[in-house]
């Protein structure tokens, strides 16, 4: 497959907290974190549930998500999704936090090359400009609504419930 990039339009950007995971360079919009946290700042508890402050949080690791292992997780991305008329509140595992920055989608993804959880991908962009940041060699632009399927959100709400 070949994919020469794409310009995806024009704009200004938008903040975005940047999270190292190796390779890639992980934009999240800020508009979408509730809090971020390091690892060690928060409890987690048994059954994939992590305890911040009175507040519980259904646990997903964001490398695993994407498809590979990044060994050296180093903060809690907190957001909530709704999900069956309800909001569910989830703790994403992420690398460090970089920076958060405006960031424009300058690239379009090819159409179906992310054919899991391709509603989180919002876009790409060249990680160069962050260059003093990271090493990261892909900028990927995430919509963080978009990574859990309806059964990982069942089964949120089942932790939770549990817990």
């Amino acid at each position: 497959m070949t994919w020469k990039p794409e310009p995806a339009g024009t704009g200004g950007g938008e903040l975005c907290v940047l999270l190292g995971l190796g390779a890639i360079l992980c934009a999240i919009p800020s508009r979408s974190v509730t809090r971020l946290l390091l690892l060690e700042e928060a409890r987690l508890l048994n059954a994939g549930v992590l305890q911040v402050d009175a507040s519980k949080f259904a646990v997903w690791d964001l490398a695993q998500l994407l498809g590979f292992t990044y060994s050296a997780p180093r903060s809690w991305l907190l957001f909530s999704v709704q999900h069956e008329g309800a909001s569910v509140p989830i703790a994403l595992r992420a690398g460090q936090c970089l920076a958060v920055e405006l960031v424009t989608s300058s690239l379009r993804l090819p159409h179906g090359v992310f054919r899991a959880r391709n509603a989180a991908f919002a876009g790409a962009f060249d990680p160069a400009r962050h260059r003093k940041l990271t090493a990261g060699v892909v900028g990927l632009q995430l919509d963080p609504l978009g990574l859990l399927s309806e059964t990982e959100l069942d089964l949120s709400v089942a932790r939770l419930a549990a817990a």
